[in-house]
């Protein structure tokens, strides 16, 4: 019955921490710009595919209600990624939505602009601007350049068929001839330059940081920077309540009935963020110790009458271990303190002390002998599988764990099962 409620408590919990995870969103701060001019500062539930769609999701401050907005009533959006300004631009222009992917593709290389309005990225502030853009149509990237004027010219790629046979595809490269027309000004970016361009964000942003530059104007470059990983270290304590259960079908170890063990932790941790995740997934690892002894009550081996028997007495596992977990760290990054998270992975468990211990007692009519010895071998590696959910408030951090390993047993005609269950507070240097 306890064990049924610990289990109940443990899933609710996670289950909890789940629900709170994936229901968030990814509020940032920033602001609006509406069509009318008004400026509506506050927090933006900000995703890598807001861009493209048609509503926006505002608050002012973290307990408000959402606001919803439509695309049509906002001219621009400003979201804080880290110490970035991420800056997203409305732009009425035509947009080339050909596919790259091969069995899609055309057999004509002539552009056709298709009438739209999207919010761009804008990459690099100057005369000339630089916008990118990702639709959600084909899924393939899209670069604008703007004048003073606000005319809007795509700079086009696109990919076609030159055989009847669907065998051979070649990219127009138009670009580069936009380009051309587009840089004249500037005369250190030389033809040649153009021919070895690329068409990615990187090579686009330094051109127009150059192009802006030599002709007298002070360029901004407000393309993403993705941060270096730096994994973060930490310290970690608590305890766990452990249960054993041992299962064979050709002996009477089966018959053994182990009470729970509750043991002490103490570990250390590393967590390493994956930033093109916005630091929603990471790599985490932990090194803990924890130990356990478990008792049995024990058996007859043979029973014929009172004065003619045979019986295990007792019987008893005690360990300390060191444990690797390694995992994959699921955390929302709300815009608010409390930061929930659950992880899953897998733990390798190295038993630095250990004893199987087992006394039998044995009776022939008036003489009773008792012997101590082994229960049996004692396998010192456990492999095992976890799950477990969490919060963290600034850099404090607590959390309920469930393992599941195969134990200790070296014989193939007996298997055990260990199950723990860990109750963990951390602190993050």
């Amino acid at each position: 019955m306890k064990n049924n409620v610990k289990k109940a408590v443990a899933t609710f919990f996670i289950i909890f921490c789940i629900n709170y995870c994936f229901s968030q969103g990814n509020w940032r701060p920033g602001y609006i710009v509406k069509e009318n001019g008004d400026t509506l500062k506050g927090l933006i539930n900000y995703k890598e595919e807001s861009k493209k769609e048609r509503i926006l999701s505002f608050k002012k401050v973290t307990e408000d209600a959402a606001l919803i907005f439509g695309k049509k009533e906002i001219n621009e959006i400003i979201v804080y990624q880290g110490t970035q300004e991420l800056i997203f631009k409305k732009i009425n222009t035509g947009v080339d939505y050909s596919e790259e992917r091969l069995m899609y593709l055309e057999y004509d290389p002539a552009v056709k602009l298709t009438p739209d309005t999207i919010f761009a990225q804008l990459l690099v502030d100057g005369k000339k601007k630089l916008y990118h853009y990702k639709d959600a149509i084909v899924g393939k990237k899209h670069f604008f350049i703007t004048n003073e004027d606000g005319v809007v010219i795509e700079l086009t790629n696109k990919r076609f068929y030159f055989d009847q046979n669907k065998t051979l595809s070649a990219y127009t490269n138009y670009y580069k001839k936009q380009l051309v027309i587009l840089t004249d000004e500037c005369k250190s970016i030389s033809q040649k330059n153009l021919e070895n361009l690329t068409f990615t964000d990187k090579a686009l942003t330094k051109l127009l940081l150059k192009y802006n530059s030599c002709i007298g104007f002070s360029p901004r470059n407000y393309s993403y920077k993705i941060e270096k990983n730096k994994p973060k270290f930490g310290i970690c304590a608590g305890v766990n309540q452990m249960s054993l259960k041992v299962e064979s079908n050709i002996s009477n170890y089966g018959k053994l009935k182990f009470n729970n063990s509750s043991g002490i932790n103490l570990g250390v941790f590393m967590n390493y963020y994956l930033y093109r995740t916005r630091k929603k997934w990471s790599i985490y690892n932990e090194l803990l110790m924890t130990n356990y002894k478990v008792t049995s009550e024990g058996y007859y081996i043979y029973f014929e009458e009172d004065d003619y028997y045979k019986k295990l007495v007792s019987g008893e596992f005690k360990a300390s271990y060191l444990k690797l977990f390694s995992s994959f760290r699921f955390q929302n990054f709300t815009s608010g303190s409390i930061k929930p998270f659950i992880l899953i992975g897998i733990g390798n468990g190295l038993a630095l002390k250990s004893s199987s211990k087992a006394k039998y007692e044995t009776r022939f009519y008036s003489n009773i002998y008792t012997e101590d010895s082994t229960l049996f071998d004692f396998r010192k590696y456990e492999f095992s599988y976890f799950a477990g959910a969490g919060v963290n408030y600034k850099k404090y951090g607590i959390e309920l764990r469930y393992e599941g390993g195969n134990g200790m047993s070296k014989m193939n005609a007996v298997a055990t099962r260990t199950r723990y269950l860990y109750f963990l507070a951390s602190y993050k240097f």
